[in-house]
């Protein structure tokens, strides 16, 4: 994290740490992964969050809900589909020229309602709480 982001880390990986390959063993992570991975880091997370190795994890992803992974866990977490599409800093602490290429979403895997409400007073846009669904098992609609 840069000194002004909204969310302060006591702990960071870097590209060169690797951080699929390490333990997310804390209390609240936040991860902004690779666009062009994000699919491996949202395997992850939802991993990480099942094994209750971290008790809130909140993934600043692209918007791509035609995935298979997505599919899989998006009924596990809050998610926040965020309202404009958002600009990156560059490392000198300056937005980028442009802003990212698709829609992005907050997916928020645990977390209480506090950490919640500031992530969505936080981000403008649509807010879709956890399902709370029971197992489904696939089968044809019968009328």
């Amino acid at each position: 994290s840069h000194p002004n982001s909204l969310v302060p880390a006591t702990r960071e990986y870097f590209e060169e740490d690797d951080g699929l390959s390490q333990s997310w063993n804390a209390k609240t992570v936040y991860c902004n992964p690779p666009y062009s991975i994000a699919d491996k880091f949202m395997r992850k997370a939802h991993a990480e969050w099942l094994s209750g190795s971290a008790g809130c994890i909140i993934l600043l992803l692209p918007a791509r809900t035609h995935t298979k992974i997505f599919s899989e866990i998006a009924g596990d977490a809050h998610m926040i589909f965020l309202k404009n599409r958002i600009r990156f800093w560059s490392d000198q602490q300056k937005p980028m020229p442009h802003d990212a290429p698709s829609s992005s979403m907050l997916m928020i895997f645990g977390g209480d309602e506090g950490i919640i409400e500031r992530a969505w007073a936080t981000w403008a846009g649509v807010f879709v709480p956890k399902m709370n669904l029971p197992n489904r098992v696939s089968s044809p609609i019968v009328g």
